[in-house]
């Protein structure tokens, strides 16, 4: 079933976020383990994808990869999203602290996703559809936790440790240990 956000939920889904900023900025918060910043990534890849797919539908050709196997594509991430959801939860526990530890993951998890996938996929230029297009198709035969564990390891290697961080006191992704 389709969730539809109504205004009132939207607000929610902000102002839950803008405390979540807000905690992050009011504490100097651990490292967040790299395990909780993958899946999180998993978790909002669904409807990122879909965001990418209905957002570039009238620029990419009719044979495009997302357009011709974005479906399969969300249902195999929405599968990896499924069995990491516990951590992905804790993970957006770890910048909101007390203030969402009251709120079920039944009604926070739809309102995560959806918002942060329309923040991320508005980031995006029509320009960009292309590229997004060459990238999933290529990401295609490799399992969603590959996809998960290379993005976590670009901002490990490029944000960690920043000044930008320690500035707005943003808490670090903590090195991740080598994976068998």
């Amino acid at each position: 079933m389709k969730m539809v956000l109504k205004p009132a939920s939207a607000a929610l889904c902000m102002a839950l976020a803008m405390q979540s900023v807000q905690a992050a900025e009011r504490e100097t918060a651990e490292c967040m383990p790299a395990r909780n910043a993958e899946a999180l990534v998993l978790m909002i890849a669904p409807a990122l994808i879909t965001q990418m797919q209905q957002r570039c539908t009238s620029v990419l050709p009719a044979d495009a990869y997302l357009l011709r196997s974005g479906p399969a594509l969300v249902e195999k991430y929405e599968a990896a999203a499924a069995a990491v959801d516990t951590e992905a939860m804790e993970a957006f526990r770890f910048f909101g602290g007390s203030e969402l530890a009251e709120l079920k993951n039944e009604t926070l998890r739809p309102l995560i996703r959806e918002q942060m996938a329309k923040g991320l996929a508005g980031e995006f230029k029509v320009d960009d559809c292309a590229g997004f297009d060459l990238i999933f198709s290529n990401l295609d035969p490799l399992p969603p936790a590959n996809l998960a564990r290379v993005l976590i390891a670009i901002v490990q290697t490029m944000d960690n440790g920043s000044k930008t961080n320690r500035k707005r006191k943003k808490p670090d992704i903590c090195p991740a240990l080598a994976k068998p």
